[in-house]
């Protein structure tokens, strides 16, 4: 492995290993902002289960326009905070820089175990595929 590969490796295991007390605080965070969505949520459907219970408050002068188009959306829309958005763009950003580490780690392997490996997947992929097959059969 050449020195421009390792310092790649390098430098993203050290962000990898930085912005991981970040992912622990962002998944405390999504799991309290997703608890109290879910509270509120909960909350609305005991009062309108549906879109049809919704706009019936809302024909009857019960709830606002605003409020009502606001429990459609809440009714057709998932579980989505900053916090869960944020949460799962850093994990994927970190899962990017795995597999570009594993990538780099693969290159600088002699082409010898490459190829060992390759031929290592393949025969992996082939079984499965058997396995597969077989179970399908049995399901027919």
């Amino acid at each position: 492995m050449n020195n421009v590969e390792q310092f790649e490796i390098e430098w993203r295991r050290l962000l990898i290993k930085n912005l991981q007390p970040l992912l622990t605080k962002l998944n405390k965070a999504a799991d309290g902002d997703i608890q109290a969505v879910i509270d509120r949520q909960s909350e609305i459907r005991e009062l309108y289960p549906t879109q049809e219970d919704a706009h019936e408050a809302f024909g009857q002068g019960w709830i606002t326009e605003d409020e009502y188009r606001s429990i459609v959306e809440m009714l057709e829309t998932e579980t989505v905070t900053h916090a869960t958005a944020a949460r799962d763009e850093l994990k994927s950003l970190m899962n990017r820089y795995r597999r570009e580490i594993k990538d780099f780690e693969f290159e600088a392997l002699p082409e010898a175990e490459k190829q060992r490996i390759r031929e290592q997947q393949e025969q992996h992929r082939q079984e499965h595929e058997r396995g597969m097959k077989l179970w399908r059969d049995k399901q027919n």
